[in-house]
C-alpha cells in the first residue's frame, strides 16, 4: 500500500468533502481514505499495483474539483 496526500482546491463544507471521498472511493485499488475540509486535502492509501495516483487525481477532476499545484507528497 502507497499513501499520498492530496491538496484539494475549494473544500468549504461537507458536501464538498463526501462528493470527493464518493469520486476517489470509485477508483479501483483505494485503501483508506480521508478527506479533512480544515486542511483541504485528502489522505488515500492505495495498491499501487491496481492503480496510480493521476488516477485519483482524475477522479477528484471528474467530480468536479482542482488539485493544488505541488499536491505530491
Amino acid at each position: 500500500m502507497e499513501t499520498k496526500i492530496i491538496k484539494i482546491k475549494d473544500i468549504v463544507n461537507e458536501q464538498d468533502a463526501d462528493k470527493i471521498a464518493h469520486a476517489l472511493q470509485h477508483v479501483w485499488g483505494i485503501g483508506q481514505l480521508d478527506v479533512n475540509i480544515k486542511r483541504g486535502e485528502a489522505s488515500i492509501s492505495f495498491d499501487e499495483k491496481m492503480a496510480s495516483y493521476e488516477d485519483f487525481v482524475q477522479a477528484i477532476h471528474e467530480s468536479g474539483y482542482s488539485v493544488e499545484d505541488g499536491e505530491l507528497q
